[in-house]
């Protein structure tokens, strides 16, 4: 006998007999995706997702494994639906507001439902004349990618030199790159994706906020 559960406009399943149906979370804010997760069929693959916790108590995607269902899901998901760093893990199956029974949960399912608010972020997207840089200075921390400057003139600058201060687009000393072209999972390979080659690159930028002091933990 199967199962299918549905959330909203989300369908789980159909699960098979013996497997659990992940408990309904509430529903979600404009803001925030619902996404579903299920290893009974590779139990050899999790969700490999490093989270860590801010000050505030709340659970904070640090990095994501190459192979785990988490980036298999991104890489099926339009731009607005991807799980990416330094997004905040609000919901784990029915466990809210309790980030330590959150990750034991995260660590002991076999199926999971997620509910995800995302980061404040924006998508930019420079193209770089052959043979030229970015223009963004940065720094590769074991927390994320940060902007520590913008060179005048190159692509970076001329980005910038179209969007106003105001409209909150441009490039500012502070923010997190969690993302370059394809490459979101940690900040190492972020960083060298955004080092390597010319052309087009798509980066995704976070608003400057307080690092967390935690340590990472790989969930899944």
């Amino acid at each position: 006998q199967e199962t299918t559960e549905v959330y909203g406009d989300i369908a789980v399943g159909p699960l098979p007999a013996g497997i659990p149906v992940p408990t309904r979370p509430a529903m979600p804010r404009s803001d925030e995706v619902v996404a579903c997760f299920d290893r009974a069929s590779r139990s050899d693959v999790g969700l490999e997702m490093g989270v860590r916790t801010r000050p505030d108590g709340i659970i904070v995607v640090a990095h994501l494994g190459e192979k785990g269902l988490v980036e298999a899901r991104n890489r099926a998901a339009w731009f607005e639906e991807q799980i990416l760093i330094g997004d905040e893990v609000v919901a784990v199956n029915r466990i809210s507001g309790d980030a330590d029974a959150a990750q034991r949960e995260l660590e002991d399912a076999t199926s999971w439902v997620l509910r995800v608010r995302k980061s404040d972020r924006i998508e930019v997207m420079l193209n770089r004349c052959v043979g030229e840089l970015a223009g963004l200075q940065t720094t590769c921390e074991a927390t994320g990618v940060r902007v520590a400057g913008i060179r005048a003139g190159t692509a970076a600058g001329r980005y910038n030199e179209r969007h106003k201060p105001s409209t909150g687009l441009q490039f500012a000393v502070g923010q997190q790159i969690v993302a370059a072209n394809e490459v979101r999972t940690t900040p190492q390979h972020i960083f060298d994706e955004m080092k390597a080659g010319t052309g087009e690159l798509r980066l995704a930028v976070l608003r400057p906020r307080r690092r967390s002091e935690e340590e990472d933990i790989t969930l899944g």
